[in-house]
Order: structure tokens, then sequence, then C-alpha cells
């Protein structure tokens, strides 16, 4: 499967203990990178930009990508309080972005969403907002 084929590409990414992910747009050879707690990753977001472009040529046939063709783009999103919550940060932020919307709760939101999360899972459904 050539990924160059789609328009975007989300990619997940867990780093130990933490859990992100990036919107790859391959027209415009941007790398979006969504991360909830940003203090945790600090200098880092450069290797992960690396190690994002070393996944597209893996995964692609145009193994001639040029890392210096790829823009960063570190997004601005809902910071977690907590090392715990991560994941269902990346969750509902990709869940926002992924309707066109800009992610806007918070901290004290997670507890209804991981209720709100485990009904759609439970019910086979999603809640359409």
């Amino acid at each position: 499967m050539d990924l160059f084929n789609y328009d975007e590409v989300i990619i997940p990414i867990n780093l130990k203990n933490h859990w992100i992910f990036a919107i790859a747009e391959m027209r415009s050879k941007t790398v979006h990178i969504y991360d909830s707690y940003v203090t945790y990753l600090a200098g880092c977001h450069d290797a992960i930009m690396k190690n994002i472009i070393s996944f597209l040529k893996d995964a692609s046939e145009l193994k001639s990508l040029e890392d210096d063709e790829w823009k960063a783009d570190i997004q601005t999103v809902p910071q977690q309080l907590n090392s715990t919550d991560c994941g269902f940060f990346a969750c509902r932020i990709l869940d926002f972005v992924s309707r066109g919307l800009t992610p806007d709760f918070v901290q004290q939101d997670i507890p209804y969403f991981k209720r709100l999360m485990a009904y759609e899972i439970s019910s086979e459904k999603l809640i359409m907002w």
C-alpha cells in the first residue's frame, strides 16, 4: 500500500508512557503533531518528526523521500493536567479534528468523555454531535 495515494494519514504514536498522534498531509508535505502534554516531550518533536518521515518512507513506494521536504506543525491543543489521561486526550482531540472542529475542552471534561467512550464502545454507536 502506498500511503501517498491518500490525502492524509493519521499516525498514532506511543512514546513509552505517553500517547500523541500526527496527521501527515501528503500533498503539502506537512506533519501536524498533536500533543496534549507538551512539557513531557519538551525538545523531542524533531526526533518524532524524523521517525514519522522514516515511517512514511518505509510504508510507501517513494523511498527517495527527503526529510527537508517536510515541515512540522506542532498544533496548539488542550493540555492534560496529569500524567495518565493522554490516551483520552488523543482520542478526543482526534475526534474533534476529524469532524473539522477545533478541540475545545479541559481536563475536567475527561470523566464525561470516558463515560461517553465506554458507551460508544459498548453500544457500537458513535454519538454524532
